[in-house]
């Protein structure tokens, strides 16, 4: 669960399928997943900033990802009150 704004918690799905993870040819596509599977609660800034791409880049990426199941789409983000 992420709690501070602005994060986004992708997480890998468990045991993805070899064929699934064969399909992420080397490159862009393959360093984000790399990152949010290791990593997941990272903003998109930061993971932009980290793989030297731009945030909008990383998004799409991720978006991607989550579409063929290679990591799971976050759930609502709850903000705490002040």
């Amino acid at each position: 669960m992420c709690l501070s704004e602005g994060t986004t918690c992708a997480t890998p799905v468990a045991a993805p399928d070899a064929r699934r993870l064969a399909s992420l040819r080397p490159g862009s596509l393959r360093e984000v997943y790399d990152l949010f599977a290791g990593q997941p609660p990272l903003t998109l800034r930061a993971a932009a900033r980290r793989l030297g791409m731009s945030a909008p880049s990383v998004y799409r990426a991720k978006r991607r990802l989550e579409r063929e199941g290679l990591l799971s789409a976050p759930g609502p983000v709850q903000v705490a009150s002040r």
